[in-house]
């Protein structure tokens, strides 16, 4: 029987380690056949493909829907994870999502957070690697559920 796509988020989700910053490629290639062939919506694979670490399908998926909120949060974090900070800051200068406040809080932007992890992937120490892919594997995850719930 073929999986399901909380199947796959839920395995994506709980991996270890936790997705890197700046993948170098896709974390399991064999499942982008699998998210591909899911009966969802577009941002739900395409959630599911940054979470395996495959941003080239993100992409595709991604830039093919720019305007929509949360098709421009997936552009704004695969950039980030490409290591394309200014691009990806761009792209989060351009709309607001509802899961903003409830990620980043009161006390942290999206363009703070890629600061840090710029910082992190320019010599910073591991302990702050390791918080900043643990908020990064929250964002990813409540992405795909949003996505999910949202029918996106």
């Amino acid at each position: 029987m073929p999986r399901t796509s909380r199947d796959i988020l839920q395995d994506l989700s709980t991996r270890i380690p936790p997705p890197p910053l700046a993948p170098a490629g896709p974390h399991d290639p064999t499942l982008k056949l699998e998210i591909d062939r899911l009966n969802e919506k577009p941002g739900v694979k395409a959630a599911l493909h940054l979470l395996n670490d495959d941003l080239n399908e993100c992409h595709e998926i991604a830039q093919a829907r720019e305007g929509v909120p949360t098709f421009d949060y997936l552009h704004a974090v695969l950039h980030r994870r490409e290591g394309d900070y200014w691009n990806s800051k761009w792209w989060f200068a351009r709309f607001s999502h509802p899961l903003f406040l409830r990620l980043y809080g009161h006390k942290l932007s999206p363009s703070a957070f890629i600061d840090r992890v710029q910082a992190v992937e320019t010599g910073g120490s591991e302990r702050a690697r390791g918080d900043l892919e643990g908020l990064q594997l929250r964002e990813m995850v409540a992405i795909a559920e949003y996505a999910l719930e949202n029918g996106i």
